[in-house]
């Protein structure tokens, strides 16, 4: 691997760090829930931190390892570790290692996404059981699934390694496909409403140290920020400096900005105005919807199905008026958003898709892929939270106030 393909990989790994703050900041943004302040801020730091060193720890050994190794403990693809690749193992890893070096960007969107469940959750139970829990969504919900998509390597005689990924050629001929991340999207999704189903009806306060940032501007800067990094993901996805690369920064930069402008053009079209927040939620549904797919799609596939995702969208997802109401909503944005993305590759994924090949195999690939990743979030996020205490239906509701409302409302 050349030095400028390990800094190409590298600058757009250090640029997907901005999807960490922004889908918090969109989620907090768009929620009627009390926002909580800097209590809320400091439980979604502690969080993360926890999440990125468990990250170092276990990520690269799970999504990394070599099942054909000698030093790989587990069920090859569905849930096992490459001791070898642990801090404290028998080598140091290549550093220069591609692949390595996706686990590295994937982890990224691990801490992204489980800092979104820290947020959420943090409205329904302690602050300890908050960072707890979250911690162990992301070993036993986000680990597992990043295994099955993405830990795929050529071994010289065909793909090894995840079996949606790799696992399911053997049955179907090929596998699943997902670039840079719609499958955590959908795992994001799912898991949210998992979690808003068997959580307390009444969101509790979390105590606040200060004044919270006013609801625009997190959604501006969260919007911006999520969309920005999304850019960097998907670049650093391919490995390499090349021209699949450049294909997928231009996809993540056109599908956002169509899904955007198309959410507001109907906004305007049905309710005489445009809103900040219907653009905010056009841009996250555009970034979900095309991470599966920003390296397989012709630009103006990306950009067709950018709009028709926003189109969609703003017609059939709302925002609620509590705070339950509002994280199924943004919940949707991502699960309907990565669904639509993966299943849109079975049909337009460039010779392999029904248009190219004329097979349905990669379609029932993809639709696999929907319903094993979907299904298990949800199912073990609803585990989770029972375990927990989130789901003490009630038991310390407080008060909200009617102006907090009305301003993540307006």
């Amino acid at each position: 691997m050349s030095s400028a393909s390990i800094t190409f990989v590298l600058f757009g790994t250090a640029l997907s760090l901005a999807v960490v703050p922004g889908l918090v900041l969109v989620h907090r943004g768009l929620s009627s829930a009390p926002r909580g302040g800097r209590g809320a801020w400091v439980l979604w730091a502690m969080t993360i931190g926890v999440v990125a060193l468990v990250w170092l720890a276990l990520g690269a050994a799970v999504v990394a390892g070599d099942p054909s190794s000698s030093d790989f403990i587990g069920a090859a693809g569905l849930a096992g570790i490459d001791t070898a690749l642990l801090p404290l193992g028998g080598r140091l890893p290549d550093l220069a290692d591609p692949f390595l070096l996706g686990a590295v960007r994937t982890g990224v969107l691990v801490v992204a996404v489980t800092g979104v469940v820290a947020v959420v959750s943090a409205a329904r139970t302690t602050g300890t059981r908050t960072v707890v829990s979250s911690a162990v969504w992301a070993v036993v919900v986000v680990l597992p699934v990043s295994m099955w998509v993405y830990a795929v390597r050529w071994d010289g005689d065909g793909f090894v390694g995840g079996w949606l990924g790799a696992g399911l050629s053997s049955l179907l001929g090929v596998g699943a496909l997902d670039y840079g991340g719609g499958a955590l999207h959908v795992a994001l999704g799912a898991s949210l409403l998992g979690l808003t189903s068997v959580g307390s009806k009444r969101p509790r306060d979390v105590e606040s140290g200060g004044p919270s940032l006013p609801g625009s501007v997190a959604l501006i800067g969260g919007a911006f920020l999520l969309w920005i990094g999304s850019v960097g993901s998907a670049g650093a996805a391919e490995g390499v400096a090349d021209e699949v690369a450049s294909l997928a920064v231009m996809n993540a930069l056109c599908a956002p900005a169509a899904a955007g402008i198309a959410w507001m053009v109907v906004e305007h079209i049905r309710d005489g105005r445009s809103s900040t927040a219907g653009g905010v939620r056009g841009v996250v549904t555009g970034v979900a919807v095309v991470s599966a797919g920003s390296g397989f799609l012709t630009p103006m596939l990306a950009l067709l199905l950018g709009l028709i995702m926003g189109t969609l969208g703003a017609i059939t997802i709302r925002g609620g008026r509590d705070g339950r109401q509002s994280v199924r909503g943004t919940a949707l944005l991502h699960l309907v958003g990565g669904a639509t993305g993966i299943v849109a590759l079975g049909f337009a994924a460039q010779g392999q898709g029904i248009l190219y090949s004329g097979s349905i195999a990669q379609l029932c690939a993809q639709l696999i892929l929907c319903v094993a990743v979907g299904g298990y979030a949800y199912l073990v996020t609803g585990l989770i939270a029972r375990l927990s205490g989130a789901a003490r239906s009630g038991k310390h509701p407080t008060k909200t106030s009617e102006s907090v409302q009305e301003a993540a409302l307006t």
